[in-house]
């Protein structure tokens, strides 16, 4: 027993289709390594020739691409010609106000803009009439506005009428309307 060490691990025995499966994946896997590194080497981009320079350098008012420039490669020149090309480019973009030179209206009412009294680009002073809005809540007010001062005139006529020290009394010859003197009867 002497020869035997302190501590012993048994491994379960594999069986013939276990090392047979093993050693297929490991095939598998060593030729996948070996395709993988030589592709590697095949599609390695040369190193440059040199320092890359600026794509575009500008002088003035004009931009140079210098003779180092990646760009270089990919320009073309040619000489000018005519071309029987299209009077119209449409281009897919979004026109944007810019907002350090827009102003927002904000009008106590709702309504429609019936008359612009200025155009864009147009320069405006303070307090200069920009638009006339029609608003049906606008004229709504104007009428109720209306309404409260005819109601306060009744009221102060009537209390004119109870202030009065002597009653109220008809003008001779006046009839209430609707009174027919000749029948004697309303209609």
């Amino acid at each position: 027993m002497g020869n035997r060490p302190a501590i012993s691990l048994r491994l379960p025995a594999l069986t013939r289709q276990h090392r047979l499966a093993v050693l297929t994946a490991c095939a598998v896997a060593a030729i996948v390594a070996v395709s993988v590194l030589k592709s590697g080497r095949a599609h390695a981009a040369p190193a440059p020739a040199g320092p890359a320079g600026p794509a575009m350098v500008r002088k003035g008012n004009q931009i140079v691409v210098p003779t180092n420039s990646p760009l270089r490669s990919r320009v073309t020149v040619a000489p000018v010609s005519n071309l029987a090309a299209p009077h119209t480019l449409s281009l897919p973009g979004v026109v944007e106000a810019d907002p350090a030179r827009t102003v927002n209206i904000l009008p106590p009412l709702t309504g429609r803009l019936t008359e612009l009294k200025v155009k864009l680009g147009d320069a405006v002073k303070q307090g200069q009439l920009l638009a006339t809005i029609g608003s049906p809540d606008l004229d709504q007010a104007w009428s109720d506005v209306e309404k409260a001062h005819d109601a306060q005139d009744l009221a102060k006529k009537a209390l004119d009428r109870a202030r009065s020290p002597k009653p109220s009394v008809p003008k001779p010859g006046w009839q209430p309307w609707g009174w027919d003197q000749d029948r004697a009867r309303w209609h």
